[in-house]
């Protein structure tokens, strides 16, 4: 039978596990798909920002993302780097 350290390890594992996942998976492509951005391109972006500015970039990169997109849907000579951020279903 595990101890009771070894028990308290095993969960902290599965709660940091499912914490990631949630965080770096899941939520960036709702989200993503919300401001009809590619699900490739928020994960990366999350993943990208949080490797740059830690928890911060995590946090700020869906938005800064979305912004980035925006002003990019404005210039003529920028058309394919839209269709890559752009999710496909969303339009």
């Amino acid at each position: 039978a595990p101890s009771g350290g070894t028990s308290a390890v095993v969960v902290l594992g599965v709660i940091a596990l499912a914490q990631g996942l949630e965080n770096y998976v899941l939520e960036p492509l709702i989200v993503g798909k919300s401001l009809g951005l590619n699900p490739f391109t928020t994960v990366f972006a999350v993943f990208g920002f949080g490797v740059l500015w830690g928890v911060v970039g995590a946090v700020i990169a869906l938005p800064l993302t979305a912004m980035i997109k925006t002003a990019l849907e404005r210039l003529a000579d920028a058309e394919p780097a839209v269709i890559l951020l752009t999710d496909v279903e969303a339009g």
